[in-house]
């Protein structure tokens, strides 16, 4: 799905690559997140002012020690030149800096839970440049709740490996019983066309590659001179950096290759070693990236139209908008929490989609919001939706075998994640009159994302503190009845 307009970048605007086990959302700034079978592969935090948490390329002239990215962050700088486009499968962001120009795209591999990142530099000059290209992420390779918790306690367990055969770093994660499952990473950069030369630098100590009191921004490793110190092990901070260095002559071009696999033994991780010998390989991950995008729509009977529509629910289901907010009056009316949701049936563990119909509504956006909660968890995005309605006799019929099948649908396939569509909050809620007929996107304990439909705007906790008061105030009405 790509942007109505390359070079118009919409700071709000995500994308979610996947292949049903392994997945990589990133925004329009190249922040974002990697994530296997339910675990954080890498740190990743909402952070609307920010917004720096991510897996980055960054790239400096060893002639000068000028520094920049294939991405706008982690430097948090926009050029004229920046493009943006999300396609099914693939993103890619564009952009040059003076007389080179880069292109980044991202894919996740149909068949094997891998994900390459694949960066070509053009030196538009009149001189060579001797360049390096550094990875960086943060690696948690655990569950997402324990690290968001005690992220401290969570970067003690991971230990890392320099394998010198291969020029790639391995990480997995202790496990403290038998119950825990097993994890492990690989991941490799390589030059297209360089067998040998450069042997390349690694590092996975976060305290070693910042060093003290700096930020990505400002890193040690990337001022000029700076070098990786190729630390492995069970560092108390894990990163994965990796550095190759190359020369660019004029009118000429360079592609590199970060190859990131996940697996469940050292050897489903050192796997990955097949494809780095393979020049094949990258072209067929992002031929078979896309057609399996395009197989997966097209099964759901999803067009072009409506994935621009659940791409912008699933963007304010991510992340919240800090631009748009309610009245204080609004605010001031909300109360409840969690437990109310509990009573009605809702965990409050996964965001979730209101939907409210009317009488004379057809059921046309209940099923396209069911699509939805199918399509973004074939993708590894699981949501809960909710139906609010009047519910008239004619409706209430046409809905049941809707609702049911649904239901039907997420308790099958273990393998994907858990999502709910709670049955039998309408007839609670049936009587709730909203101020305009909308889709209410919503998030129970976190306030990630917001969505306007209509004229009244809500930030997910402030459409959720009035959907709160609302279930209460039915319940308690319900009670005071059935006393009287």
């Amino acid at each position: 799905m790509s942007s109505p307009s390359p070079r118009r970048i919409d700071a709000e605007q995500r994308c979610l690559l996947s292949n049903g086990r392994y997945s990589v959302m990133l925004g329009a700034n190249g922040a974002g997140f990697s994530r296997w079978r339910g675990l954080a592969v890498t740190r990743w935090r909402e952070d609307p002012v920010g917004d720096g948490w991510g897996s980055y390329l960054l790239l400096r002239d060893e002639d000068n020690g000028d520094t920049w990215s294939a991405s706008q962050q982690p430097y948090g700088n926009r050029t004229p030149d920046d493009a943006v486009t999300f396609d099914a499968g693939r993103a890619r962001f564009s952009r040059r800096h003076h007389s080179v120009h880069s292109v980044l795209e991202v894919a996740v591999a149909a068949e094997a839970d891998v994900e390459l990142r694949r960066l070509t530099l053009s030196n538009h000059g009149d001189r060579t440049r001797t360049l390096s290209l550094t990875s960086y992420a943060e690696l948690v390779l655990g569950p997402i709740g324990a690290d968001n918790a005690h992220p401290a306690f969570s970067k003690m367990f991971v230990q890392t490996a320099w394998d010198e055969a291969h020029r790639m770093l391995l990480a997995t994660r202790r496990r403290r019983d038998g119950s825990e499952a097993e994890v492990w990473a690989a991941q490799a950069l390589r030059v297209v066309g360089e067998d040998g030369g450069d042997a390349g630098e690694c590092e996975t100590d976060r305290a070693r590659f910042l060093g003290r009191l700096r930020t990505l921004r400002h890193a040690q490793a990337m001022q000029p001179g700076a070098a990786l110190s190729n630390t492995v092990g069970c560092v108390l901070d894990p990163v994965f950096s990796l550095r190759r260095r190359f020369t660019l002559a004029p009118d000429s071009s360079v592609t590199l290759l970060l190859w990131t696999r996940l697996a469940d033994s050292r050897d489903g991780a050192m796997a990955l070693t097949s494809q780095l010998g393979d020049p094949a390989a990258a072209a067929r991950l992002f031929d078979g990236a896309a057609r399996q995008a395009e197989a997966g729509c097209a099964q759901l009977g999803i067009g072009a139209a409506q994935a621009a529509r659940f791409a912008r629910w699933m963007s304010a289901l991510l992340c919240n908008d800090p631009c748009q907010r309610a009245a204080p009056d609004v605010l001031a009316r909300g109360h409840g929490g969690a437990p109310v949701l509990w009573s009605t049936g809702i965990s409050g563990d996964r965001p979730i989609i209101l939907l409210r119909l009317g009488e004379s509504d057809d059921l046309t956006r209940v099923s396209e919001v069911l699509q939805a909660q199918q399509h973004w968890r074939r993708r590894q995005f699981a949501v809960d939706v909710v139906l609010l309605h009047a519910a008239g006799e004619a409706q209430q019929a046409a809905l049941d075998p809707l609702v049911g099948a649904q239901q039907a649908r997420l308790k099958t396939d273990d393998q994907l994640p858990k999502a709910e569509l709670p049955h039998g909050i309408e007839e609670v809620l049936a009587d709730f009159q909203f101020s305009q007929e909308q889709l209410h996107v919503t998030s129970a304990g976190i306030g990630t994302g917001i969505v306007q439909q209509g004229e009244e705007t809500f930030t997910h906790k402030e459409q959720l503190a009035i959907f709160c008061q609302r279930i209460d105030q039915a319940l308690q009405d319900m009670l005071q009845a059935t006393r009287a």
